[in-house]
């Protein structure tokens, strides 16, 4: 489902993430996901109580003590799709 997230169906994309956190996900591979699907993981991972995934994307890996919040979570989602 990811890779054809938009705003229209985003909360219920949310609802599968928290599912996916609540089951003790160690890495979330994000490869081919939209920007928009990639948001609503750093959400979720921003509201949940649980411990921080860290993220892969293609060869590339992601871990988090803190999320960024505000105009900074674009840049972030810029950066682990596109590597720059």
């Amino acid at each position: 489902m990811a890779p054809s997230v938009t705003e229209a169906n985003a909360a219920k994309f949310e609802n599968l993430i928290r599912r996916a956190l609540r089951n003790a996900l160690v890495s979330i591979d994000v490869t081919g996901w939209t920007e928009e699907a990639v948001k609503v993981l750093l959400h979720v991972m921003s509201t949940s109580e649980l411990p921080l995934p860290s993220i892969r994307c293609q060869k590339r890996i992601y871990s988090f003590l803190a999320l960024p919040y505000g105009p900074l979570v674009n840049h972030l989602v810029h950066s682990i799709l596109t590597g720059e």
